[in-house]
Parts: C-alpha cells; structure tokens; sequence
C-alpha cells in the first residue's frame, strides 16, 4: 500500500510538472497582424498584408496557422518563457536580413510568455536573431 501511494504521488507530481511546463506560452486565441512586407513562415512564403494567426486546431495548441484568406502557412512552435528585452505588448517578431523577412516569435504579454517557430537548434536560432535585425509588430486579439 505504501508503495502504491508513494508511486500515486510522484506520477502526480510529474505531471504536475509537465503541465505547468506546456500550459504557458500557447497561443490559444486568434490574433491579428498587418505587415507592409512580404515574410517567410517555416519555408512558406507569404505576401504582404492583414493575417490572423491562431492555433490550426483545438488538438494541438502547439500547432500555429498564419493566413490572409487566400495564403496560409503552418508551423510548429516551442514554448519560450520570459527574456530580457522582450515587447511589453503582444507581438510578433520577424528577422530580418536585407528585404528577407522570418517569422521569429509570438508575443502573448499578457502571460509575459511566447512561442518560437521549430527549427533551428536553439544555439543557430541565438546567433540568427543576433545577426538579424528584429522587426516587431502589434498583435490585435480578435473575439
């Protein structure tokens, strides 16, 4: 019985953890942007425009679509917790090299957490944004 119980307890405590690890920093609502420049999502490239962004379906918050209407592109994204430097807004943030712009980053301030297109190993991604200018734009919440 005490074996039972110690075992009930750490499962608990596990997941527990993992929760709390992979409950921030989803997108869960749909958010809207407007760019004056054409960019490029997990190898898609996208016109200029008004796009919503929000989760590609109620399964996997993890799972992102981008889309105008008529364009659309899907990626995958990792949680990223809070950093130095980061928009006191919602945002979404775009590298930018040149006239190529990257979709880089989703900015929930509310929950002062984010989420990162998957990718880049997160040493190649730290040395693209530093290289990179960093281009960054409202999110509008939509109801």
């Amino acid at each position: 019985m005490k074996g039972f119980i110690c075992t009930a307890l750490a499962i608990g405590s596990l997941v527990g953890v993992v929760g709390v690890g992979t409950a921030h920093a989803q997108v869960t609502e749909r958010l809207q942007f407007k760019t004056s420049f054409p960019f490029t999502v997990n190898g898609t490239k996208l016109p200029a425009g008004t796009y919503m962004l929000g989760p590609a379906s109620d399964m996997d918050l993890s799972v992102l679509r981008v889309s105008n209407g008529k364009n659309s592109a899907i990626l995958l994204t990792i949680p990223e917790g809070p950093k130095q430097g980061e928009p006191k807004d919602n945002a979404i943030i775009f590298n930018r090299d040149g006239d190529h712009y990257v979709l880089s980053e989703v900015w929930d301030a509310d929950e002062d957490s984010g989420a990162e297109p998957v990718g880049l190993r997160s040493e190649q991604r730290r040395e693209a944004h530093r290289e990179a200018e960093r281009v960054t734009l409202p999110l509008t919440k939509i109801s």
